[in-house]
């Protein structure tokens, strides 16, 4: 089955993360359906093992794959994914080192509110593992019931139970294509569109607003 290899190497080394910040652990982990996981840096190849099912719907044939990886900020053990056919998924209890070890749960809810478009990137809050930011490619017009391109998931523990909301705010309608969270502000989120950098400094806010970040160009960031 065809795939496109996205690839996470865990190098926060937060306290309590059991990944000391100058040696770091080796955690590792890379998609293609489904995810892969070394916990030695990636060599040798034989100590890379399945660590999840089939993460996607299917229904995009050889399109269908794993977009985007990432390990949370706060702690390996715990991990996020994004599909090309509009998945998003948590991994609790990674880096074990033995095969189907973690335990992924589906937190895309039916693309209620998450929209069934391309889940370009993932990643989660840095203080909070259990919470998740996912963006989106296409356009409003793709599906029309579900607009936006910016959205968080917040989840109780293992995401047992989870809430969706779309905080693209005053964004364009434009494809995002990558997000991340300021480490010492959590609140502040960046956005990497078709158009350049947005980022807003309350992701709370209701309504969320975004600004241009006009000391960059305006063509795409990933």
């Amino acid at each position: 089955k065809p795939f496109i290899t996205n690839f996470n190497l865990y190098q926060f080394g937060d306290e309590n993360s059991g990944c000391p910040a100058v040696e770091g652990c080796g955690r590792m982990i890379a998609g293609s359906f489904r995810v892969w996981e070394s916990v030695t840096g990636g060599v040798p190849t034989t100590g890379w093992k399945v660590n999840s099912p089939d993460l996607t719907k299917g229904t995009l044939g050889d399109r269908s794959y794993i977009n985007q990886l990432s390990y949370a900020f706060s702690t390996p053990d715990v991990a996020i994914a994004g599909t090309n056919d509009g998945n998003v998924w948590f991994g609790f209890g990674m880096g074990q080192d033995v095969t189907n070890s973690a335990t992924w749960v589906n937190v895309t809810d039916g693309n209620s509110v998450l929209p069934n478009r391309f889940i370009l990137d993932v990643v989660t809050d840095p203080l909070d593992p259990l919470v998740g930011y996912a963006v989106t490619g296409g356009f409003d017009q793709n599906t029309p019931a579900t607009p936006g391109h910016v959205f968080q998931v917040r989840c109780t523990a293992d995401c047992a139970t989870f809430t969706w909301r779309n905080v693209s705010g005053d964004l364009p309608n434009i494809p995002v294509n990558s997000v991340m969270v300021n480490p010492n502000r959590p609140k502040q989120v960046f956005a990497g569109s078709d158009w350049g950098l947005y980022y807003t400094d309350d992701v709370d806010a209701d309504p969320v607003v975004w600004q241009k970040h006009l000391g960059l160009p305006g063509v795409m960031i990933w």
